[in-house]
């Protein structure tokens, strides 16, 4: 337990902000001047909000009294899925969940398109991101339900096609690969990822003991348009209230039980941090399971068994650390080596959580 729930990058409740040189202001104001109707009479302000970001830039431009979200996005191949994301953001809104709000263009445009990128404005969310703090345990459990409810009423035309799939063949392959060439990690898949697996093997040798993968694919669970990343630095809270809920991307169709029970996870190692609980295992087991319990409550006509939020939240981080070593091993992507280590820590941290597994998928 000493070692388990260090602070990380999602530990700090408030959002940060870093100065960008002047031709990062210059190719943003190229999007905003000619486009949209934001005023710079009264001078403009831009800075970057800070993030590990593969794929886009997010700044927040000040002009007056106004601020807005400026994210460009460099893969035109995202074009559609952006749409759709927009498009979903705004059917959120209009159902009482505070999703990002775009900003049109002049000519009524929700993105732009400019040489080699993409352009979507928002209006700024104000607040800071979830902290862990007891007081605002409730108020992030219940806009779990909601969010969780209005999804599952999506319409047919805002579903998303995109699905998550669990412990496809590659990836098995890679932990057996991995596995079988313990002693040639290095070699394999360079020095980040070996350390961390030298280090951290053992979580996923202990997931992959516990649980039945096969199983896996035929749980009687619901499968529905689902946050699939539901963490600290994705939702905005001020005076205890969700004020936003952030990477609408991020919504896609998996199991119910697997979106819960990873956001659960994410939440209550914030909670472990921010409440200092860290070596009171049978107290953080307790408050997890009063908290999914109080989500069940408000989830209306579904009702998951622990085991299974247990089981799928797990699943969730073995499946991306998976993700990851895949993309080294078979594709010489290294992009995401550092957040192995991440990834084993917890899948560690799970078993504190929400308990060890056992084969059988409910209790």
């Amino acid at each position: 337990m000493t070692n388990l729930f260090p602070p990380d990058r999602y530990s700090d409740p408030i959002p940060a902000f870093q100065i960008v040189p002047r031709n990062i202001q210059k190719r943003v104001l190229d999007f905003v001047i000619p486009h949209y109707p934001i005023s710079l009479d009264d001078g403009v302000h831009i800075d970057q909000i800070k993030g590990h970001e593969v794929n886009s830039r997010n700044y927040r431009l000040r002009s007056g009294s106004e601020e807005f979200l400026v994210k460009i996005i460099s893969d035109l191949s995202k074009k559609d899925e952006i749409i759709n994301s927009l498009n979903l953001s705004e059917w959120l809104l209009q159902s009482g969940i505070p999703a990002p709000k775009t900003v049109l263009s002049l000519d009524g445009r929700p993105i732009i398109q400019h040489s080699d990128s993409i352009c979507v404005v928002y209006d700024f969310i104000e607040g800071d991101f979830f902290s862990g703090k007891s007081a605002e345990m409730n108020t992030i459990g219940n806009f779990i339900s909601k969010l969780q409810r209005k999804l599952l009423d999506l319409p047919h035309a805002l579903r998303p096609r995109q699905e998550t799939v669990y412990f496809q063949d590659h990836h098995i392959a890679t932990y057996k690969t991995l596995s079988a060439n313990r002693n040639n990690l290095d070699e394999l898949i360079g020095p980040t990822a070996a350390d961390a697996l030298k280090n951290g093997m053992i979580h996923l040798d202990r997931f992959f003991s516990e649980t039945d993968i096969h199983l896996l694919a035929g749980l009687d669970t619901p499968v529905a348009a689902c946050h699939s990343d539901f963490h600290p630095h994705n939702v905005l809270v001020n005076n205890c209230k969700i004020s936003g809920i952030l990477d609408i991307q991020a919504i896609q169709r998996m199991p119910v039980a697997a979106s819960i029970g990873f956001a659960t996870f994410k939440i209550m190692r914030q909670h472990v941090i921010a409440s200092g609980v860290y070596g009171n295992v049978l107290e953080i087991r307790e408050r997890t399971m009063k908290f999914l319990d109080s989500i069940n409550e408000n989830m209306d006509h579904i009702h998951i068994p622990y085991r299974l939020f247990a089981l799928l939240g797990k699943a969730e981080i073995a499946r991306r650390l998976l993700a990851i070593l895949d993309l080294n091993l078979n594709h010489d992507n290294r992009d995401w080596d550092h957040d192995v280590a991440g990834q084993l820590m917890s899948l560690a941290e799970s078993d504190v959580v929400f308990g060890r597994l056992n084969k059988s998928p409910v209790e």
